[in-house]
């Protein structure tokens, strides 16, 4: 089989397919995969729809499992929720914060029992941390971070802009005109949804361990391999130009000690209309929105996605690693513990989910 030794801070793309043709050399490091809540979307009826459990979220954290078999040393495998900062920029309310925040932790238990079960000798441990630092420098000190970028990298960080824009509005800047005149604008105004998303991408310097300050949690002395979908590249540029205008002087600029690590990134290529996992796929209009997943609020067994042409390929590769037959049972027999873990976020959280 194939080995790729991987560079610092040079993306490796790679299929899911390729993945278990090829050995990727992480030089020792340690794995972590981030995810988040998005904002709520308008749903049928007016609702809020959130991003719910589905029955395709291993997906998303199963290229780790690939990885990890075919390093040296059995790594430790972080997965590293994002939830402060998607609560910070992702959420409009207080009652959108704690929903987003129940779900997520619903979500770190559905994956422990998933990797207890399934994995339980793969990696040295598995953590699942939420991201301290990205809260522990100002907002101010984040846009400082992003002049520098545009000063140093004029080209890259205006189109960088406009991804952004359309990540914050898919249905106004994603059409194939692209509405240029529009995006120009909002690109060019001092607008502040697009630079809390421009914050929100340089936080990643921080959730994925190249830069770290002091106290959060051990650091593997040769850094972290992230792994991310597609859509991970655009954060992973970020991430790099970052690095390279701070790398000279980090700890003068933040005014604290400061641990950089030299770490390696691994994005897994997908169609761009496939929503990452944790997300959710959703489907129909924005009065008729659904999520167009498995769940346990919809009650849909997992034949749906046979039925789902963008979806099935995920399910496919989960089922390479988990026969089906053996992952229908783990999904009904953890029904009992999500809904009786829903009922206990409702009644600490005083709110319905």
């Amino acid at each position: 089989m194939k080995t790729i030794k991987l560079q610092p801070r040079e993306p490796y793309n790679i299929s899911l397919s390729e993945l278990g043709e090829q050995v990727l050399d992480i030089g020792g490091r340690d794995i972590v995969i981030g995810f988040n809540e998005p904002s709520p979307k308008a749903g049928k009826g007016g609702e809020k729809l959130y991003s719910t459990l589905n029955a395709r979220l291993p997906v998303y954290f199963l290229p780790a499992i690939d990885i990890a078999i075919g390093q040296k040393r059995r790594p430790q495998f972080y997965i590293m929720s994002g939830i402060n900062i998607a609560m910070k920029w992702n959420a409009n309310s207080e009652e959108e914060r704690v929903k987003m925040l129940a779900q997520n932790k619903i979500k770190f238990d559905f994956l422990k029992s998933f990797l207890d079960t399934f994995y339980p000798d793969t990696f040295s441990i598995v953590e699942y941390v939420v991201a301290q630092d990205p809260l522990r420098i100002s907002e101010g000190k984040l846009a400082e971070i992003w002049v520098m970028i545009e000063k140093a990298y004029p080209t890259r960080s205006n189109e960088l802009k406009k991804v952004f824009a359309r990540f914050k509005k898919p249905n106004k800047f994603n059409s194939k005109d692209g509405e240029q005149t529009e995006l120009q604008k909002f690109t060019t105004a001092q607008n502040k949804e697009l630079m809390d998303a421009i914050k929100y991408s340089i936080s990643h310097l921080f959730v994925f361990g190249d830069t770290n300050f002091q106290g959060n949690y051990y650091l593997n002395p040769n850094g972290f391999a992230s792994i991310g979908g597609h859509q991970e590249k655009y954060f992973n540029e970020v991430r790099n130009l970052a690095f390279e205008v701070l790398k000279n002087d980090p700890s003068g600029f933040f005014e604290q000690p400061v641990i950089l690590r030299d770490n390696v990134q691994i994005t897994i290529e997908k169609a761009d209309e496939i929503p990452t996992p944790y997300s959710g796929s959703t489907k129909g209009n924005s009065k008729r929105l659904v999520l167009d997943e498995a769940t346990y609020e919809n009650e849909l067994d997992l034949v749906y996605y046979d039925d789902r042409p963008k979806l099935k390929p995920d399910m496919d590769y989960l089922y390479r690693h988990v026969p089906r037959d053996k992952y229908q049972k783990f999904w009904n027999d953890y029904k009992v513990r999500y809904l009786d873990l829903k009922s206990r976020y409702e009644e600490a959280y005083q709110t319905s989910l």
